[in-house]
């Protein structure tokens, strides 16, 4: 078994560490596994103003100094200005193409602490205008001494905004999920998340050992499973341009690589779970993606659709989309595809029961799951509640 693991590894280090935690994770246990890989935001922490996010990693967007207009200045407004990740996906096809390249005037944008400025003299810099998506001190701001990375500041600051006001919740929609995963520390390794963000394995674990500690968690995740595609050499954090497409690639390539490692698994009569065509079990592990982004989630499925109809992977596959109502209407229309998608042999999709949705836990009936989604038991705020 473990040399077979090893063998599909390649030279990545992310994946051979990827691969040792497996291995791992298979003499721990069972031969059949759980594998849930997660995006992170707008999946397990909620950005969304419109779904009453409290997450905010600010974006910060800088003045163009070029006078464009021979009666009004460019240089009216900060130089800086930081918004939302709400705010900056409203205006960014309205925001300056460069000095020369003023963008909509028409349009204003909000900043963080409430200036309402003109879209024709701000503009994206990559990388500076995704500073707290990488590394703390990166571009050698400042942290701060009660939050030792950009990412757990945006938590302690998620904490503040729900304290201000209740309506708000940093949850996302896949923390049903990874509480539930994370209840037992046998199912905890299974967990991974990858993510366009670019922070560390140690900003990583010490945002959840901060959630630990507030009871948010029982148990640490596997964080050999994470992997911040950010991170590789010659991405640009500025998905919605030039490099949209290679992080999708490369979040599905890593996907791909924990498929090819399950294939190798043999499995025994123990360890049978419900069959993806919802009827009677088979033996065979269980791998979840889950995103918000369709493209991400377009490509992974086309790669789970391929798997699931050869015939040769002993895993389940499940992809739970956790985009907006009109992409996962989208979504739907293109090829039927639901939220909470279990992909069959034939490569269509079924709707994932409500064990499935919360990774299947042993010994947890349909009616308990329902009632923990539908409910908020465990966990406060549930998919249902937001879609």
């Amino acid at each position: 078994m473990g040399q077979s693991l090893i063998r599909g590894l390649g030279k990545s280090s992310w994946l051979s560490s990827a691969g040792l935690a497996l291995l791992f994770l298979f003499s721990f246990q069972a031969s059949a596994v759980v594998i849930v890989l997660s995006d992170f935001d707008n999946t397990f922490v909620e950005t969304r103003e419109r779904y009453n996010g409290a997450w905010v990693t600010p974006f910060k967007l800088f003045r163009i100094t070029h006078r464009f207009d021979p009666v009004w200045s460019s240089t009216q407004g900060p130089a800086e200005i930081l918004v939302s990740p709400s705010e900056y996906e409203r205006v960014r096809h309205d925001l300056a193409r460069g000095e020369r390249r003023p963008g909509n005037p028409a349009i204003e944008i909000t900043t963080l602490d409430g200036q309402r400025v003109s879209a024709a003299i701000y503009q994206t810099v990559a990388p500076q205008t995704f500073w707290h998506f990488y590394p703390s001190g990166t571009f050698g701001e400042p942290i701060g001494e009660q939050a030792p990375s950009y990412l757990l500041s945006d938590f302690e600051a998620a904490l503040e905004r729900t304290k201000a006001d209740p309506k708000l919740d940093w949850r996302g929609p896949t923390f049903p999920l990874v509480k539930m995963m994370l209840e037992n520390e046998k199912t905890a390794r299974g967990l991974g998340i990858i993510t366009a963000r670019a922070h560390t394995k140690e900003e990583w674990r010490m945002l959840f050992e901060r959630l630990k500690g507030l009871g948010e968690i029982r148990n640490l995740p596997n964080f050999e499973l994470f992997r911040s595609v950010g991170a590789d050499e010659h991405v640009d954090l500025d998905h919605h341009a030039v490099d949209h497409v290679s992080i999708t690639e490369r979040k599905t390539r890593a996907v791909e690589r924990i498929a090819r490692i399950l294939e190798k698994a043999q499995l025994t009569v123990t360890d049978e779970r419900l069959a993806a065509r919802g009827r009677q079990p088979v033996r065979s592990h269980f791998l979840i993606f889950a995103d918000d982004d369709f493209n991400h989630v377009r490509s992974v499925t086309r790669l789970f659709q391929s798997f699931a109809g050869s015939g040769r992977f002993p895993v389940k596959f499940g992809v739970y989309f956790t985009g907006d109502e009109e992409d996962a209407r989208k979504l739907r229309a293109e090829s039927g595809q639901p939220r909470f998608a279990i992909l069959t042999p034939t490569g269509s999709f079924r709707e994932a029961t409500f064990v499935e949705r919360l990774g299947e836990p042993e010994g947890l009936s349909e009616e308990s799951a329902e009632e923990i989604w539908n409910t908020g038991i465990s966990c406060e705020r549930y998919f249902k509640k937001r879609f």
